[in-house]
């Protein structure tokens, strides 16, 4: 192919069109972006698959020939690059080292002493991409973007021209331009902010903007695109991670890679700096739920291994990735690796041994919550609560209980048998164990029905869990106990006139398991018929207190179970063992009583008292008594005790029992409501 060449200073050639040359070395530097791309997302591939293979002599994967290739293709494509710019005349060589372009009539000027709308306009008539980066060059070589002058402090461009000048250094440094020193953290940080970089481009300069340490109270510190100074250096580049998750992605695995380098990570800066230690959790969140299910877990996968490994993880970082992983688990049921703690500066040490199995087998909305409850409850952890970590970011992704109670209308003097939709049960994820799924349904029923639950002193709750396994329609009845127990209000209630009360219900029920003689029962069963629910359908009953006393005289009337498939009883913090007698064999029953449960003490020496005999032998009945050394909280009565026993519990019976709950259908996800409860005045 022939050329017409010059000699020119500096020596190089002049090709007959440019254009094309440039467009062909576009066209080149792209690919090898495509290339360095791939490569970076083969790699994690490539040592999967070496983790897997393990020590098995193998010939090389395919995957690890293709970063090969991809690695000598890229080099390739930078020689025909750099081959190009020498010999082709587009003299970025010659720029690099200074080179003023002597036909121009800007050339011989120092843009310092110019008004800004005449480099504005030299910019802006540009006749050829050429031109336009060695008027770059010339910018910044003569300190423009740096300073003024020291006397007057820091040179900052109007805020209107800002993005022509960072989209002209972008386009320049994009196509092959290169700084005589390195751009400040500053002056990448508006770059990014006005100049629409390449995702490649703000990843090579990220590093450095999170290792910023410079203070904007020095006069002289360049920030010519006037980053704000209650900002860090990183901040723009964290806008555009979270505008741009993909590219978020590749950063947190480069800090991943940082750490599988040498040990250390940015993401273990800790709080030095809270902006870009938020914002770093942040990008983990959105690059966590960015992509298809597979993408996410092998991003969430790797993020836990360096956790694990890692113990000085920054806060942010540490609970937003418990949060993309709890999404992902929540939404796909996917878990692949199992998270530990036993050496994270985080976790303080009376919480340590017990973090692990909630985290794992409660991923469900209630036992997120539970584990975050209790975590906000201790002082180690007060930087993120008060901060800017979980105790803001479960609520991303789990509606803040308090929000649902705040719109409830409840404790309202009427609407008997009216129903008000609830928060859905969400179920436990599938790849729980048996066990551990039913485990859940019961620990979900006895939190609701808690001081920090969504039932109101006059509702009693039902899941409606859609077709069981055996073809019929199943429900969770969730029977709270009485509303004035830690309070008594003689008589029934003046506003809400619950029929839970513990001197006009209560009181009466407590000396037989007839219907007849419960409030709370009846109006049970006059619901479920208001309501709806298929005669025939399996239930399961799940008690506290007084709810736990009407639970087994449901399961004792015969009308009752005639009526309806009672399969399984959970009858927590009442004295139950009494109403066993009358209860068939074939419904399951759990009683649990805890020995510090004086509300339990109380109803045994009434009764002691009432009949001089004492309780009936526990091992007389095909049911399942567990009384336990438990909690005092609320003088032992509170649910929490409860749930603390169930967590706790390897009883081979209780596994079982929580088995045949997940194979009923109780696990199973479902539609919940509440259901109003005012006293109907027609049973009296």
């Amino acid at each position: 192919m022939g050329r017409n060449t010059a000699n020119l200073d500096g020596g190089g050639v002049v090709r007959i069109a440019p254009a094309r040359t440039r467009t062909l070395v576009d066209n080149y530097r792209n690919a090898a972006r495509t290339m360095a791309t791939a490569h970076h997302e083969l790699s994690p591939l490539v040592n999967r698959a070496a983790e897997l293979l393990g020590d098995v002599p193998r010939s090389i994967t395919a995957l690890e020939a293709a970063a090969i290739n991809l690695t000598y293709d890229a080099d390739d494509l930078s020689w025909r690059i750099d081959y190009i710019e020498r010999t082709d005349g587009i003299l970025l060589d010659r720029l690099n080292r200074g080179i003023a372009v002597a036909d121009h009539d800007w050339a011989d000027q120092n843009p310092r002493h110019m008004e800004i709308d005449a480099v504005i306009d030299l910019l802006a008539t540009a006749e050829t991409q050429q031109e336009l980066v060695a008027l770059v060059d010339w910018l910044v070589r003569s300190g423009m973007f740096e300073f003024a002058d020291v006397v007057t402090g820091p040179f900052v461009l109007p805020e209107d021209l800002r993005p022509v000048f960072a989209g002209a250094v972008v386009h320049a440094y994009e196509n092959g331009w290169r700084p005589p020193t390195p751009f400040s953290p500053r002056v990448t940080a508006g770059l990014v902010r006005y100049g629409d970089p390449s995702d490649n481009t703000v990843l090579s300069w990220a590093s450095d903007a999170l290792d910023d340490r410079s203070d904007f109270a020095v006069s002289v510190t360049a920030n010519p695109f006037g980053i704000d100074a209650g900002e860090t250096a990183f901040t723009p580049f964290g806008e555009y991670f979270l505008n741009n998750p993909a590219a978020g992605r590749t950063l947190i695995n480069h800090l991943l890679d940082q750490h599988d380098a040498t040990g250390d990570t940015q993401l273990n800066m800790h709080d030095d700096d809270a902006g870009r230690t938020v914002m770093l959790g942040n990008i983990v969140i959105a690059a966590g739920m960015h992509g298809t299910p597979d993408e996410r877990a092998v991003f969430v996968d790797r993020l836990v291994n360096v956790l694990n490994a890692d113990g000085n993880t920054n806060d942010a970082v540490f609970w937003s990735t418990w949060e993309a992983y709890a999404m992902l688990a929540h939404e796909h049921g996917i878990d692949q690796t199992t998270p530990t703690f036993d050496t994270h500066h985080l976790m303080p040490d009376w919480l340590r041994p017990h973090w692990e199995p909630l985290w794992n087998e409660k991923l469900s909305p209630d036992g997120v919550e539970r584990i975050m409850g209790a975590a906000q409850h201790a002082q180690t952890y007060g930087p993120w609560v008060v901060g800017a970590g979980p105790a803001l970011t479960v609520k991303r992704w789990w509606s803040s209980r308090d929000d649902i109670v705040e719109t409830v209308v409840g404790n309202d003097p009427g609407g008997t048998y009216t129903t008000r939709e609830k928060l859905p049960f969400t179920g436990s994820r599938f790849h729980f164990d048996t066990a551990s799924q039913g485990r859940n349904a019961i620990v979900h029923s006895l939190r609701d029905g808690s001081d920090v639950g969504d039932i109101s002193a006059d509702e009693f709750a039902i899941i409606d869990h859609g077709i069981g396994p055996n073809g019929k329609p199943t429900y969770t009845i969730n029977l709270p106990g009485v509303t004035d127990l830690s309070s008594p209000s003689p008589g029934w209630h003046p506003v809400h006139a619950t029929v839970r009360d513990i001197d006009q219900a209560a009181a009466y029920s407590a000396h037989s398991s007839k219907v007849e003689d419960n409030l709370y029962a009846q109006m049970v069963v006059r619901a479920l018929r208001e309501i709806d629910v298929p005669l025939g359908s399996n239930l399961m009953i799940v008690g506290h207190s007084f709810g736990a006393d009407t639970a087994a005289d449901l399961a004792a009337s015969t009308d009752f179970t005639e009526n309806y498939n009672l399969t399984h009883v959970v009858a927590a913090a009442y004295d139950s063992v009494p109403q066993l007698a009358d209860i068939d064999p074939n419904i399951e029953v759990l009683v649990l009583q805890n020995d510090n449960d004086y509300a339990i003490k109380g109803e045994i020496l009434g009764r002691l008292a009432s009949s001089g005999k004492p309780s009936v032998s526990i091992n007389t009945f095909a049911h399942e008594v567990r009384a336990f050394d438990g909690g005092t909280k609320g003088v032992g009565h509170h649910q929490d005790n409860y749930n603390e026993y169930l967590y706790d519990t390897n009883d081979p019976e209780i596994t079982t029992f929580y088995e045949s709950i997940t194979n009923t259908g109780y696990a199973q996800p479902g539609e919940s409501f509440a259901v109003d409860v005012t006293l109907d005045e027609s049973l009296l």
